[in-house]
């Protein structure tokens, strides 16, 4: 790949890592295994086998975003609690 390609290609690379953060970050992912993260990610992208199928998948995010929204839940009440 020319020099050129691949340092704009690492750019878009960046900006997309940028943009993913900033929607995670919205949505109250504060942390996560980057490298776990990246295999999926590498996984798909690779069309691999995952390690994982989407259906489990799915239940794993749902369950997280659900735990997620307990703890805000959680936060508001005790503000709730001490206004």
């Amino acid at each position: 790949m020319p020099a050129e390609i691949k340092k704009r290609m690492n750019k878009v690379s960046y900006a997309l890592g940028l943009s993913i953060g900033n929607n995670f970050r919205s949505m109250g992912i504060k942390a996560l295994d980057a490298k776990d993260f990246l295999k999926g990610l590498t996984d798909v992208l690779s069309e691999s086998r995952t390690v994982i199928g989407y259906d489990e998948a799915k239940q794993l995010i749902d369950g997280y975003f659900v735990e997620l929204q307990s703890q805000q839940n959680e936060i508001n009440k005790h503000a709730g609690d001490e206004f």
